[in-house]
């Protein structure tokens, strides 16, 4: 098995369709689906018996917890390379073949990441760093997002499991950054991991309209940013750089009169220093 794929999903089932149907249109179909279900009921079956028989799919179900869901995915998975897409990213159709087709001409690396679009080529989930490369431990910020990395299984390995206190339904206040966390870890254990811009996953971009559910995620999510900062040791010039850059999106957005952008920006400076000074 070339590929495992572990998506983790609740309460979702337009968006899985979507991502189902991109992956029977595969060009590469040397890969598994791992679908960690976290719903109480059976939507996510119903629309598994449709793909029945064009790939290999494995239901397990988690309790809450994006990070649980990926732990308990990557436990079963038979691939040699494992990816995280979630429920609601979906698949160029040449995605696998151009990731089996690097990791083919360049054994050495131990993972590949790429990043986030929408229908016209538009970053979405982060602003991602123009130029290819490898990825270090400075620059995995803008490198990387969950659903945009794919890992050898012996990285994985070296990395452990996903810390569970952090990532959407963690039950903490530290909503984001999991899967930076994670790739750090996996550079920490002297993995090489190499970004390239031309790996793209579609995704649509979550921050439509800066209300106030948006603004709740900017906090949650900058408390989960800070917290990595703290606990993976980034020195104090890096994290003051972290901190004063939601800073001046806020000073810019009020004197241009987007007030709700500013209280977004502000939510995302308070998150990351909470979750600094508690990390």
């Amino acid at each position: 098995m070339r590929f495992s794929l572990v998506v983790g999903t609740i309460k979702r089932t337009v968006e899985l369709d979507r991502l189902l149907g991109s992956l029977a249109k595969q060009s590469c179909q040397d890969f598994e689906l791992i679908v960690v279900d976290q719903n109480p009921d059976n939507r996510v079956l119903d629309r598994l018996k449709a793909y029945e028989g064009r790939f290999p799919i494995v239901h397990l179900r988690s309790t809450i917890g994006l990070s649980r869901a990926r732990n308990a995915g990557v436990a079963v998975a038979r691939g040699d390379i494992i990816s995280f897409p979630d429920d609601d990213c979906w698949y160029p159709q040449d995605l696998l073949e151009k990731v089996a087709d690097f990791f083919s001409k360049h054994p050495e690396f131990d993972g590949l990441t790429g990043r986030s679009v929408d229908l016209r080529g538009e970053d979405t989930v982060g602003r991602y760093i123009k130029d290819e490369g490898l990825v270090s431990l400075r620059d995995v910020w803008r490198k990387a997002v969950a659903f945009s990395m794919f890992l050898t299984r012996e990285s994985t390995q070296k990395a452990g499991g996903f810390d569970e206190a952090l990532g959407p339904g963690a039950g903490t206040i530290y909503q984001g950054a999991e899967d930076i966390q994670y790739l750090i870890r996996v550079l920490k254990a002297g993995c090489q991991v190499f970004y390239s811009p031309q790996i793209r996953i579609y995704h649509q971009d979550p921050l439509v309209g800066y209300g106030p559910l948006v603004v709740q995620r900017g906090y949650s999510y900058g408390c989960g940013h800070g917290r990595v900062l703290g606990r993976e040791g980034y020195p104090m010039g890096f994290v003051a750089g972290a901190l004063i850059r939601p800073l001046g999106g806020t000073i810019l957005s009020l004197l241009t009169g987007r007030f709700r952008k500013g209280l977004y920006h502000f939510a995302i400076f308070r998150g990351r220093l909470r979750g600094w000074l508690g990390g």
